[in-house]
């Protein structure tokens, strides 16, 4: 079961996503972690499977691990554009 199949994390799911993308600089899961007051381990894989869904719709950006946190960016076949 994933953590998509949980009602009632929507809204944390949306918050990963939102202060992911206001963000500059790559978030750190511990700062998420602290953020939505969730373990960490859980914030890593709520961000695993949202980098994993996003593949699996065949996104234009990426929710990539990157400098000790993660970020979105351009999904790699589409550098080109």
């Amino acid at each position: 079961m994933t953590v998509f199949e949980h009602d009632g994390d929507d809204e944390l799911l949306r918050a990963i996503e939102a202060i992911v993308l206001v963000s500059a600089d790559p978030v750190p899961h511990d700062l998420l972690a602290q953020l939505l007051e969730r373990p960490v381990a859980q914030v890593e894989r709520w961000c695993d499977e949202l980098a994993q869904r996003y593949r699996d719709d065949g996104r234009g950006f990426e929710l990539v691990r990157v400098a000790g946190g993660i970020r979105y960016q351009t999904a790699a076949d589409l550098t080109p554009y």
